[in-house]
C-alpha cells in the first residue's frame, strides 16, 4: 500500500465562512487555484450569527486496491476546541432572547464523508455527545467527482438548562464542552478521489425544534439541491454547508 502524502486540514467556521488550510497555505472553499489566497480574519473578533457549530477538519489518505479496482481509504478528523477560531464549538446566538432557564435540547451534528465503515476515537470534550457513527436513515449524497458521501451522527446526550450567567458579552451561549472526534476509514472506496466534508445541524430550544434558514451567507443555506447535502431537500429545521475541501488528495 502506498501513502499519499496529502495531508489537509480546514477551519470550518461553520454558520458564518469557511477556509481550507493546505500545506501551510490558507485557501477558500470551494478549492481554489493554488495561486488564489483567501484572506485572513480575526478570530477574536467574530462573533457567530446564529446557531453553529465551528472547528478544525483534517484529513489524509492511502491508496489500496489496483487496476480497475484502485481506490482510498480515508481518515478523517474534527476538533470542535480550536481556540484559534475565536468562538468554537456549538454556538447559539441571540440566546439572550430565549425565554429565562430555556432548554437546549437534541442537538444533531452530521458529517457527511465518503465512507460508511472506519474505527472511531473519541477525543477530549466527548462526554455529552454520543460516539459518532455512521447513520443510514439519513440516505446518500452525491459529492464532489460523484463520489456517493454518508452520514456520520453525533447527538447531544443530556438536555441543558441554560441559564443567564451561561450567556457572554456577545449574547452567545457556548454548548460545552468542546468534542474530538477521529474516523479511520476500513473500506476501500473505487475509485475515490480527493476528500472532502460537508455538515447538517439542528437543535430543538424548549421543545420546539428550531428553524435555522432565516438568511443565508457564504454558500450557508437551509433545503436546496445541487451539490450541497442536505438531510432532505424540503426540511427547513436542518442548516446545511457546502463542501470543505479537498482535505486530501
Amino acid at each position: 500500500m502506498t501513502e499519499i502524502n496529502d495531508d489537509h486540514g480546514a477551519r470550518d467556521r461553520v454558520g458564518i465562512s469557511r477556509r481550507t488550510v493546505m500545506k501551510g497555505a490558507a485557501w477558500s472553499a470551494p478549492l481554489l487555484v493554488a495561486a488564489v489566497a483567501a484572506p485572513a480574519y480575526a478570530a477574536s473578533q467574530t462573533v457567530p450569527k446564529q446557531f453553529s457549530s465551528w472547528g478544525t477538519t483534517r484529513g489524509s489518505r492511502q491508496s489500496c486496491g489496483s487496476g480497475q479496482n484502485r481506490g482510498y481509504k480515508y481518515t478523517w478528523s474534527i476538533d470542535n476546541s480550536d481556540e484559534d477560531l475565536g468562538y468554537h464549538g456549538v454556538l447559539f446566538p441571540g440566546a439572550d432572547q430565549w425565554p429565562t432557564n430555556s432548554v437546549v435540547s437534541d442537538v444533531i451534528n452530521l458529517y457527511w464523508l465518503p465512507f460508511q465503515t472506519g474505527t472511531v476515537t473519541q477525543g477530549a470534550g466527548t462526554s455529552m455527545w454520543t460516539t459518532l457513527a455512521y447513520n443510514a436513515g439519513y440516505g446518500t449524497r452525491t459529492g464532489p467527482g460523484g463520489v456517493t458521501y454518508y452520514a456520520w451522527e453525533t447527538k447531544q446526550k443530556t438536555p441543558v438548562t441554560v441559564t443567564s450567567g451561561m450567556i457572554d458579552g456577545n449574547k452567545v451561549f457556548h454548548l460545552g464542552p468542546d468534542y474530538q472526534f477521529s474516523i479511520t476509514g476500513t473500506e476501500c472506496v473505487v475509485p475515490g478521489g480527493k476528500l472532502y466534508v460537508s455538515h447538517a445541524y439542528t437543535y430543538t430550544l424548549n421543545g420546539v425544534q428550531m428553524n435555522n434558514c432565516s438568511g443565508s451567507y457564504n454558500g450557508n443555506f437551509c433545503g436546496g439541491t445541487g451539490n450541497y447535502p442536505s438531510t432532505t431537500d424540503s426540511s427547513p429545521n436542518w442548516r446545511n454547508n457546502g463542501w470543505v475541501g479537498s482535505l486530501a488528495g
